[in-house]
């Protein structure tokens, strides 16, 4: 079935699977949450496996998002131009 959802960060897999990515491959201090996708693809072109597990988001009680929203559809694009071509 494979994955349909990329953004969330509820995620479990092993300790292999994080090893395989290449550090330079994952922007993990940019601040637009782009991490999250980006490790998820690099993994499975690694050949790792993903399974999705149900759960349910409840709506926010307190407390606000600090995802910058426009950045994040920004980079998701960029990222997505730049796999299509092959780049990294």
């Amino acid at each position: 079935r494979g994955v349909t959802e990329i953004t969330t960060s509820f995620r479990a897999f092993h300790k292999d699977c994080f090893l395989c990515v290449p550090r330079e491959e994952v922007p993990w201090d940019d601040q637009s949450f782009i991490a999250v996708p980006v490790f998820l693809v690099r993994m499975l072109e690694h050949g790792a496996h993903a399974t999705e597990v149900p759960m349910t988001m409840h709506p926010r009680t307190r407390g606000y998002s600090k995802m910058i929203y426009w950045k994040y559809i920004r980079d998701i694009l960029w990222f997505s131009l730049r796999s299509r071509l092959g780049l990294k």
